[in-house]
């Protein structure tokens, strides 16, 4: 995991000493010197931390600059630098604004240690536990969709059940298909569910609708995946039709790209899976008859990443995995 942190010193030449005693494997660090710059770089990146310090600033303007970084970014921490410690009498003014404080002279590891502790309070309070349910025609389809997605939910904690209706029994052995999908499942620490339906013949009719339904009382999640109806394979866009007609009650249900999606998939929702990236490719790698045996080119690890580099101008060019949404509640 490389934690990004973005460093507002008014004073460069001290933003660029701290930038240079923070910069270390699993830190990616940059700096700016004034608020207009700050604003701009939160908007196009998506940072774990902002160390900011408040001297020669205007405390409203800081206010108001951190205010907007959270709506960028809610997971986003921020630790003010002092150049001195404070009064006590001073904490809760700069507590108001801060999720902590740290001093100018304190140590790299110090700091370090700091930032951390406060991305994991943070982790754990901006993201309770949520129950996912990921739907796909065939082993693999959801570890190419949306596995980056699904690494991250596991990494938060959330319970994730897996849906596939079909073994893809077209596309390779069934017996080792159903090996390779419980191999991904268990990676993810995931629940995994068969609709025992036929390759290439899955219905969007009453029978995989059931069956879907049947596997969302089950696990009653709140948020579901599943195949886009701009999809150039049937069985996907029967799943499709099949997952809105059992999911009336679902509040959040986002879309994935596959590689038969159409120039009509068009996405509005981008998850961040940079630190996740490595996971996705080794769901995608328990997928040994397809990635080994067939040698699938849509599932070689450059274009999985490419795909997620290009997804990611629309998301200030970080790697991404590009969602319809369908519904959403916050």
């Amino acid at each position: 995991m490389v934690i990004k942190v973005l460093i507002i010193d008014s004073n460069e030449t001290k933003a660029v000493l701290i930038k240079d005693l923070l910069t270390s494997p699993g830190y990616d660090v940059d700096y700016v010197t004034c608020l207009k710059q700050a604003n701009y770089s939160v908007e196009s990146t998506n940072y774990d931390a902002v160390i900011i310090n408040p001297d020669r600033m205007v405390k409203e303007d800081v206010i108001h600059f951190l205010d907007n970084a959270k709506k960028h970014n809610p997971s986003m921490v921020n630790l003010a630098l002092l150049n001195f410690p404070p009064k006590q009498s001073e904490l809760s003014s700069i507590l108001s604004y801060a999720d902590d404080y740290i001093e100018t002279l304190s140590s790299p590891e110090l700091i370090q240690q700091r930032i951390q502790f406060l991305i994991q309070k943070a982790q754990v309070n901006n993201n309770p536990q949520q129950h996912v349910l990921a739907i796909g025609a065939h082993p693999d389809d959801v570890e190419i969709g949306c596995g980056g997605a699904l690494m991250k939910h596991h990494k938060n904690g959330d319970r994730i059940t897996l849906l596939t209706l079909s073994d893809g029994s077209v596309g390779g052995h069934s017996a080792l298909r159903r090996e390779e999908s419980l191999a991904a499942a268990n990676l993810l620490n995931a629940e995994l569910f068969w609709g025992d339906l036929q390759d290439t013949q899955i219905s969007c009719e009453k029978e995989t609708i059931d069956i879907i339904e049947k596997v969302i009382q089950a696990c009653q999640p709140d948020i579901i995946y599943t195949h886009s109806n701009f999809d150039g394979h049937q069985d996907h866009r029967n799943t499709h039709l099949a997952t809105i007609a059992a999911t009336r009650e679902i509040k959040n249900i986002y879309c994935y790209q596959s590689p038969t999606t159409n120039i009509r998939f068009k996405p509005h929702k981008f998850e961040s899976i940079a630190q996740h990236i490595d996971g996705k490719l080794a769901l995608i790698q328990c997928h040994r008859t397809q990635t080994q045996e067939k040698k699938r080119p849509y599932l070689e690890d450059d274009l999985i990443i490419s795909t997620a580099q290009y997804w990611g101008r629309f998301a200030g060019y970080d790697m991404v995995e590009p969602f319809e949404i369908i519904r959403y509640s916050s």
